[in-house]
């Protein structure tokens, strides 16, 4: 074999390294949805099912991974690793008669598989900020000011309360099922009042007792 025909493999193997080295393997987990970017056509409108994709070299690609599976957001003032929220995040209402009343609050929503791709061009991974957030605080806001502290702070009127609010979170027609977030689930874990105002309340049920 002469110098030339070495030499011509040599460069033969180094242009198969590079082409291997650019070549870009991407594992869609089995919980996940891809939304693949390329230089040339901008957002791909068709998400990636879960699977293995070999992209060949050519125009930049990137692919985005979002998980479908359900997740919990919380608006409360303890820490927790599981769920998604702000530290000290309960929410601060007044009541209908101008009490505060800090809501603490979680929900279990999932993305839509089918609007993946919507969601990756309005908010991308900021779902629990721009969409979650204030439209929870919408929701609630409109149901508990309408009540006294008195009304929710226990009993039936915290479950009508709590269930008011979940029907509008939940129901098929609203902003958030419409923006590509389902969700499945709502629950109040508590209200706090002014101490001296819970005193009055149960100094009001004694005196009803």
């Amino acid at each position: 074999m002469n110098i030339k025909s070495i030499i011509a493999i040599i460069g033969a193997l180094a242009a198969l390294a590079a082409t291997i080295a650019t070549v870009q393997i991407k594992t869609v987990e089995g919980h996940q949805i891809g939304v693949l970017e390329t230089w040339s056509d901008g957002v791909v409108e068709d998400a990636l099912q879960p699977k293995t994709y070999v992209f060949i070299p050519g125009f930049n690609k990137k692919v985005f991974l979002y998980d479908v599976n359900q997740q919990v957001f919380v608006m409360n003032d303890n820490k927790v690793d599981f769920a998604e929220g702000r530290d000290a995040d309960a929410y601060v209402v007044q009541s209908a008669e101008g009490q505060d009343m800090r809501i603490s609050l979680n929900l279990q929503w999932r993305r839509d598989p089918f609007k993946v791709v919507d969601l990756h061009k309005t908010v991308r991974d900021a779902v629990e900020e721009r969409l979650l957030r204030p439209e929870i605080m919408r929701v609630v806001k409109d149901a508990a000011t309408k009540r006294s502290a008195l009304e929710v702070y226990s009993g039936q009127g915290l479950v009508d309360l709590q269930q008011e609010i979940e029907e509008k979170l939940t129901n098929p027609n609203s902003e958030l099922r419409s923006r590509g977030i389902i969700i499945n689930n709502f629950v109040i874990e508590g209200i706090k009042l002014d101490p001296n105002y819970v005193e009055q309340i149960k100094l009001r049920q004694v005196a009803v007792q």
